[in-house]
């Protein structure tokens, strides 16, 4: 799976758009679209990934994704019962919980 497809999916799971995610990130407008042609610089890549609690490789397709695609079926469930404030909580908490493994 491309880069720019594992951060759509993960942008939908969180129920932000790609262009909600540049602003909060202070991203260029249209830069994490570009992702679907050309490879992503370092920083841009770290702010996502950091963004939403994974590593770089799983961006990247070097990691088994099972997990995060687990994570993001749960957090898809979720998101229309909850508040997109409320389901990046609900993500920060998971991703605490798998931080004390």
């Amino acid at each position: 799976m491309r880069i720019y497809d594992k951060v759509k999916d993960l942008a939908k799971a969180r129920n932000i758009s790609i262009a909600e995610l540049e602003r909060r990130l202070e991203l260029s407008n249209g830069s994490i679209s570009k992702w679907n042609t050309y490879m992503p610089n370092t920083e841009p890549l770290l702010k996502v990934a950091n963004f939403f609690g994974v590593s770089t490789d799983e961006l990247l397709d070097n990691v088994d994704t099972s997990k995060e695609k687990s994570q993001g079926l749960l957090a898809a469930h979720i998101a229309d019962d909850v508040t997109p404030e409320e389901m990046e909580e609900i993500l920060d908490y998971i991703n605490y919980i798998k931080s004390k493994r």
